[in-house]
């Protein structure tokens, strides 16, 4: 089977993340979203996508701006951007920068992150080869010892929820690091009607296939963050994240595909039937992950 019909027959629930929308620095243009191109993807193989805002990202505002637009406004040039999501990215849209981007270095955890950093302009130095942020600041810091700077300093632009484990890797350079939050989050509101749809879907899928079945399931749910799944489950179901719950049960059977190794482990916590985890936290790396379940099921019980 060619790959472009191989989803063909297969529903995926991508749990949207509605991003900042981010003008490009320096033009004017936006990009596409994670959920917007994993969609893209989906529909290409011949996949059918319905799309469940479950989180939106935005800047922040009032006092917590102009505090961000402060530590920002002193940007000089050779200074690091550490970015751990393409939200973070999107955000420093929001803000006025003293320099153009072109003279600051950049550092992202990911191929995802990179990208969003991309098509925002900025040239991206340095890739964590982890999937978190003290997997960022143990890079930059390898980084910085590597060159012996004592000079630049390290903006550390993030949301409001991010752990600490950037900071804690980059300790021994807290002189110069500074942490900005830029960006909150906040529940989606999907509507009844979606939050329906969604429901019959899980609940068609388990009447199909029910647990003890070893048949195929022909319905996925896609996950690019772990507080997209936990609003996911909270949404589709009254009992919010009980584990006896009817629909949010149902969901914790189908399924399961996670962006990186953070969103797997905030899945397991919640019980989730956890299938695709790539090894590269990226679109590209979850794609081929799940075409290659895809792939070994229809094998398996064509």
């Amino acid at each position: 089977m060619s790959t472009t019909h191989l989803f063909d027959g297969l529903t995926f629930i991508n749990c949207v993340v509605t991003p900042v929308v981010a003008t490009v620095v320096g033009a004017g243009s936006r990009g596409t979203s994670l959920s917007d191109e994993l969609t893209r993807d989906l529909r290409a193989r011949g996949g059918k996508v319905v799309e469940f805002p479950t989180l939106t990202v935005v800047p922040v505002a009032g006092a917590r701006a102009a505090e961000a637009q402060q530590h920002l406004s002193r940007l000089a040039p050779r200074d690091w951007l550490a970015f751990t999501s393409g939200n973070a990215v999107r955000a420093l849209a929001a803000f006025s920068l003293p320099i153009d981007s072109s003279q600051l270095r950049v550092a992202t955890v990911g191929e995802a992150t990179k990208h969003a950093a991309e098509q925002c302009g900025f040239t991206v130095e340095l890739v964590a080869p982890g999937s978190d942020a003290e997997s960022l600041g143990q890079a930059l810091l390898a980084q910085l010892r590597s060159e012996r700077n004592l000079d630049s300093s390290v903006y550390f632009l993030r949301g409001e929820t991010v752990a600490s484990g950037f900071e804690r890797a980059l300790f021994p350079y807290r002189e110069r690091l500074k942490n900005v939050v830029i960006y909150q989050s906040h529940r989606a509101a999907p509507g009844s009607e979606l939050i329906s749809q969604v429901q019959n879907l899980l609940r068609e899928d388990q009447a199909r296939f029910p647990l003890e079945d070893e048949g195929m399931r022909q319905l996925y749910q896609i996950f690019t963050s772990g507080q997209s799944l936990r609003n996911y489950l909270a949404l589709i179901g009254e009992q919010g994240m009980t584990k006896t719950g009817g629909v949010e049960r149902i969901a914790r059977e189908i399924p399961s595909c996670v962006i990186g190794k953070h969103t797997a482990e905030v899945g397991r916590e919640l019980h989730m039937n956890v299938v695709v985890i790539p090894d590269i936290p990226s679109r590209t790396g979850m794609i081929e992950t799940l075409e290659t379940v895809v792939f070994h099921e229809r094998a398996l019980y064509k």
